[in-house]
């Protein structure tokens, strides 16, 4: 036995006391040459994880005895196999398991003996609530170069990893609708197939494949773009993955719906893609600090240009309109203006300063970047590489698309400057072209029924 300063504990074949004037902790380790157990991980009776070395006991008591943690572990390795393991969190070499006694490596190298610090536990009823631990990295194993830069530099390469993620939600997101298509054609419903009620169709089916090939058109432009610049292009990445993911997660739980009860069992693939599928909206940024790159990104675009950033881009697809009127050009260009016009509103009012305007504004601006990209690349005649519709179906998708991105971008836009700021509905309607928006919707469902039938033709059962 031996006594202890009250911050460290040394785990070796020994037993050791830490006393201070108010409390008192007995540690007892011993070791065993066995090592046909292979444990390699436990856990301490509160929750927190921890490794021991092979036949490692440790009891952990108050002086009453009310609270006792026992642990007995471990490791998989022979004794004369150097292994890294993970010590609440924190990695640690470990060596000579069937001793007991666990060492790390400092900065020179040299093996040292391994103790935890900082055992915390309440002093009415003691417990051990958290271990930290000393971890020395020799400097040739920094990752990245360049210490204390490793957020700046994993943020250059989002552009690309994002775009990645991007691919699996729109992936994932015609899996489930293209099951639930083909079932639809074999389901008979009030004297024919489900697939053939514009309402089942409409509701269920063709606006995620309008958005589907939307968000293709995107990524496949980003990924042209990353290949040109090499780097960056981090707002276009969060853009990408925002709206692919976003959509093919709500893709797939309506591919539930269109199926009814099977939609919910193990026979069909939907429910499984909805679970699997979710994730993509939460790893590799979340769609809510999605939402905020994509916000910061833009507004600094808006502030350098005086506003003038998505007016130019208006007045290109106005162009571009009065080149080829089938693509939806001049809705995408009545998106712009209106998006203008709400970022203006917004930096007139302070209203950014409130967290939730921010996170709409990047989605709003998603929703008018990926369709001016997907009516472009219809524009110049371009069928983006993994799609199976021709460019008049492409064109008709477009149009559909650009419709419904710019009645978003004007409705959501007022939602928000009406529901924070002062303004006045009618003029505020008016500054974004409410009414000129609505006038594009003239043709609206004849284009989706044209888009059914050609998603019926494609994915026949």
């Amino acid at each position: 036995e031996a006594k202890l300063d009250d911050t460290n504990l040394l785990l070796s074949e020994s037993t050791f006391k830490q006393v201070s004037s108010q409390k008192m902790i007995t540690v007892k380790l011993s070791a065993t040459k066995n090592i046909a157990d292979k444990v390699a991980k436990v856990t301490l009776t509160n929750g927190t994880k921890t490794f021991f070395a092979e036949g490692a006991n440790l009891t952990i008591a108050s002086p009453s005895k009310k609270r006792v943690c026992e642990i007995t572990a471990r490791f998989f390795v022979p004794t004369d196999v150097t292994k890294t393991e993970i010590l609440n969190g924190l990695k640690i070499r470990v060596y000579d398991s069937a001793s007991g006694l666990i060492q790390t490596v400092d900065q020179s190298g040299t093996a040292k003996e391994y103790t935890l610090q900082n055992i915390l536990y309440d002093a009415v009823a003691p417990e051990v609530t958290a271990a930290k631990i000393e971890v020395y990295v020799p400097a040739e194993n920094l990752i990245g170069l360049e210490e204390g830069k490793g957020f700046l530099q994993a943020q250059a390469v989002f552009g690309y990893t994002r775009l990645m993620v991007a691919a699996f939600g729109l992936g994932a997101g015609e899996e489930a609708v293209e099951t639930a298509l083909v079932y639809a054609q074999q389901r008979i419903q009030a004297g024919g197939p489900l697939a053939e009620k514009p309402g089942f169709m409409l509701k269920l089916i063709t606006p995620h494949y309008v958005r589907f090939e939307a968000a293709r058109a995107y990524i496949d432009w980003t990924a042209k773009q990353l290949e040109i610049n090499n780097h960056g292009l981090a707002t276009e990445g969060a853009i990408a993955k925002l709206y692919a993911t976003e959509s093919g997660n709500k893709a797939a739980e309506d591919a539930i719906q269109a199926m009814g009860g099977f939609g919910y069992t193990k026979e069909f693939a939907v429910e499984k893609i909805k679970r699997d599928v979710k994730i993509t909206c939460i790893y590799e940024g979340t769609s809510e600090v999605l939402e905020m790159t994509i916000f910061r990104g833009r507004w600094q675009e808006h502030l350098k240009s005086r506003g003038q950033y998505y007016i130019k881009q208006a007045e290109e697809f106005e162009a571009i309109h009065a080149q080829n009127p089938n693509v939806g050009a001049d809705s995408v260009a009545l998106g712009f203006r209106a998006l203008a016009r709400v970022l203006e509103d917004c930096r007139a009012q302070k209203l950014t300063r409130h967290q939730y305007i921010t996170f709409m504004l990047g989605d709003l601006i998603s929703e008018a970047e990926v369709a001016a990209v997907f009516t472009r690349q219809c524009a110049e005649g371009k069928v983006t590489e993994g799609s199976r519709f021709d460019l008049a179906t492409l064109s008709t998708m477009a149009r559909v698309n650009a419709r419904l991105s710019a009645f978003k971008i004007a409705t959501d836009g007022m939602k928000l400057i009406l529901g924070v700021g002062a303004a006045s509905a009618q003029d505020l309607a008016a500054s974004v072209n409410l009414i000129g928006i609505e006038e594009k919707m003239t043709g609206l469902i004849t284009d989706e029924d044209a888009v059914s039938a050609k998603l019926r033709d494609t994915f026949k059962a």
